[in-house]
């Protein structure tokens, strides 16, 4: 009998960082960047939360609702290869892996008794990486989502064949994927407050007010889904951008930071093994006017410092032209390719990879920030309150 696991692990970025970081543990703790700066949460500990913080919310927001949390910037490459290790346990249970995001995938069982596999996937992830994780096990990935969110947080939560219905029927209507406030508010006006409620509810109603997707609602409410899983879609473009944590025009700053993100990209690029043709940059200005520009080169690349002179003279262009403040940086590649070996085997590609693969065993050791090019020097501290 088929059945659908999903994995995913709790406050992912903050459980990275609690298992680097074992006095982190129990205390509430908000990834996202300083107290002061105007980013976002990306990631609050269970401690956090119960002071009402939740991901997405302005960090300032955060500080006043949790004043005593410990704030930290976060390392997203860090994260990354935390992601990838995890997606390798995953894989070594069942090959039918669908990535949902970093930190959780579905996974279909065939002949493996689904409780057992998942007490062992847990263990596994516990011990290799030191991450808690929550699975929730169905006859579908709708049963396996809502079944995952009830097992929070390091539960595990199994819907048994032929009880779908009933175990929708009390739930509230937003457990639905897709029923966010506005859809819940109009099924309120509606009478409508429970997945059962909802499951008695005419399609041709459902149709009316929700178009093609009062189809879906129904099936959902009646437990029914037939979506299989989907291999991970090709990467299409790599980027990485930063918001400034105030407007600035500096200029040293502003391309140093450019020559930063320009790395980063170029790792992750080799990391998964890819190339790129089109390099571009991304701006916003004060006043949140947002452009982009690029260049298609003649052949695709890896190489962070091709990538950084590119960004640099784009960045340079648009600079000289406009004279308001920045307030986001970013830099990528697009018209990725699989990395393919240069035919024309020169002095300066020679050198070139030698240094690239060395810089990369550094990285992949101590961490990206190990490692940077001189012009990087002058952001030292980029998510600084006033530019150096």
């Amino acid at each position: 009998m088929k059945r659908i696991l999903l994995v995913d692990l709790d406050a992912f970025f903050v459980s990275v960082e609690t298992a680097a970081n074992p006095l982190l543990r129990q205390k509430p703790v908000i990834v996202g960047g300083r107290q002061d700066a105007r980013g976002v949460v990306a990631s609050a500990s269970y401690e956090a939360r119960v002071s009402g913080v939740r991901a997405g919310m302005p960090l300032k927001k955060a500080f006043k609702l949790c004043p005593e949390a410990i704030f930290i910037q976060g390392d997203f490459e860090k994260y990354r290869q935390a992601s990838r290790a995890f997606m390798e346990i995953l894989n070594e249970f069942s090959p039918d892996l669908e990535p949902e995001s970093l930190d959780e995938a579905y996974l279909e069982l065939t002949d493996q008794d689904p409780v057992v596999t998942a007490l062992e996937i847990k263990e596994q992830v516990r011990n290799r990486l030191g991450l808690p994780s929550s699975i929730g096990i169905g006859s579908s990935k709708l049963i396996a989502k809502i079944a995952c969110e009830l097992s929070k947080p390091n539960g595990l939560f199994e819907v048994a064949p032929g009880s779908e219905k009933e175990f929708l029927e009390m739930l509230p209507v937003d457990r639905l994927p897709g029923v966010g406030p506005k859809r819940k508010a109009i099924l309120k006006k509606m009478g409508i407050n429970t997945i059962g409620e909802l499951s008695k509810m005419p399609l041709s109603i459902l149709r009316d007010y929700f178009g093609s997707y009062g189809a879906i609602l129904h099936d959902f409410s009646l437990g029914l889904d037939n979506r299989t899983l989907e291999p991970p879609a090709p990467m299409l473009s790599l980027s990485h951008q930063i918001t400034f944590p105030a407007d600035t025009r500096d200029i040293s700053y502003i391309l140093g930071i450019a020559s930063l993100l320009s790395q980063k990209v170029a790792y992750e690029l080799r990391l998964n093994k890819k190339q790129g043709r089109c390099i571009f940059i991304k701006i916003r200005f004060a006043d949140f006017a947002t452009i982009s520009r690029q260049k298609i080169l003649v052949n695709s690349t890896d190489d962070e410092q091709i990538i950084a002179s590119i960004a640099r003279w784009l960045l340079g262009k648009v600079i000289a032209a406009d004279k308001r403040n920045l307030r986001l940086l970013g830099v990528g590649v697009s018209r990725l390719s699989e990395a393919a070996i240069q035919l024309s085997l020169t002095d300066d590609y020679l050198k070139s990879n030698s240094l690239n693969q060395a810089i990369d065993k550094i990285r992949a050791h101590f961490g990206f920030s190990s490692i940077k090019t001189g012009e990087t020097l002058v952001p030292k501290r980029p998510f600084d309150k006033k530019p150096n």
